[in-house]
């Protein structure tokens, strides 16, 4: 519902930094990009995430939504915020959240993210963790959220939302079924997670190529190409890549 009103409401573009909170809303931004309806940026580091979106936003006219985990990653935002606000530019800070019973409590990855970023941006919402009788008001949300940071009544600058989810974060059907087994004693892997780790060798290699480092660059590859072989060879069942396995060696489903 929030990613749908954003694209009504004219924003081409997300940028999206991986993380486990931020789950629910990444699913929904893959979802609209693989059907066209925006582009989905993937961004390892957050700071250089928040300044892609700031040039977005200057490029464009409209925000990018710069999406990110909770707590340090939040954090990581705040310069690009800043420059924003003070060049006027539209920029769409989400923040993922932990949900209030995980607040003051010594959680992990877990700060004061209302407020954040203090007066710097032209208007905040926190509106708590999502449910079906607040359905109806997300849209508005979105759609305030973008008109705000595009100017409003006064001049465009950074927004920030701070969208606290409570587990299950991908939902509680067939596919999740176990998957917070695997694991456990140290032992299981996740298939699906192997995928996500050749991506990011890969790109690594790539970006130490560029740096001039031919020796982490080749050292990148060959795991990558290793990791490659090891999928096909334990994770391909005859029809499908399973999805993982427990710590006793059994597959978890494909």
């Amino acid at each position: 519902m929030l990613v749908d009103e954003w694209v009504r409401a004219g924003v081409t573009d997300v940028v999206a930094c991986p993380g486990s909170r931020s789950t629910p809303l990444l699913i929904a931004v893959a979802e609209a990009a693989e059907q066209g309806a925006l582009r989905a940026h993937s961004v390892l580091d957050e700071r250089s995430a928040a300044y892609f979106a700031l040039g977005l936003g200057l490029v464009t006219g409209m925000p990018a939504p710069v999406v990110t985990t909770s707590g340090t990653a939040a954090v990581e935002l705040h310069p690009a915020v800043v420059e924003a606000h003070h060049a006027g530019v539209p920029m769409l800070a989400v923040t993922a959240d932990r949900p209030p019973e995980l607040q003051d409590c010594g959680a992990p990855q877990t700060v004061q993210q209302v407020g954040l970023y203090g007066d710097a941006v032209r208007w905040e919402a926190a509106p708590g963790v999502p449910g079906p009788e607040a359905a109806g008001t997300w849209r508005s949300l979105a759609s305030r959220s973008v008109a705000e940071a595009r100017g409003g009544a006064r001049r465009p600058g950074p927004v920030h939302l701070n969208l606290a989810f409570r587990e299950p974060l991908i939902g509680s059907g067939d596919w999740n079924d176990g998957m917070n087994l695997v694991g456990e004693k140290g032992k299981g892997e996740s298939v699906w997670l192997a995928f996500f780790l050749y991506h990011v060798l890969q790109r690594f290699a790539e970006l130490a190529q560029r740096r001039g480092d031919s020796e982490f660059a080749g050292q990148c590859t060959n795991e990558a190409t290793q990791l490659q072989q090891n999928i096909e060879l334990h994770g391909w069942d005859g029809d499908w890549y399973r999805r993982a396995y427990f710590d006793d060696g059994t597959p978890l489903g494909s």
